[in-house]
């Protein structure tokens, strides 16, 4: 995200912290992505979906909190709904279930 003390504090304060998305059926990753809890699960998809080559207008998409083995699909779930910390890998997988 950054390497400034300022930054780095202020974010903390706001409860900012870092995870690592990645794309389970490719494994295009995306380093470092700054979240917070009360973030939507759909609003990271819409963010940074293309990044990681995910169709983020799929029917269906899953979740993995890649540390706990946790999975969701709901949009609207949170960040915190799925237990990811900072340093987590979130991995996404668009399409599932379709054959």
């Amino acid at each position: 995200m950054n390497n400034y003390p300022i930054d780095t504090a202020l974010n903390n304060a706001e409860g900012v912290f870092e995870i690592d998305l990645v794309n389970s059926l490719t494994g295009t990753t995306f380093p470092r992505v700054p979240v917070k809890g009360a973030n939507s699960l759909g609003q990271v998809l819409e963010k940074y979906g293309v990044e990681i080559e995910i169709n983020v207008n799929s029917d269906k998409v899953r979740f993995t909190n890649k540390r706990t083995g946790e999975q969701r699909s709901d949009l609207g779930e949170t960040v915190a709904d799925l237990g990811l910390m900072d340093g987590d890998v979130l991995s996404i997988a668009d399409n599932c279930g379709v054959a």
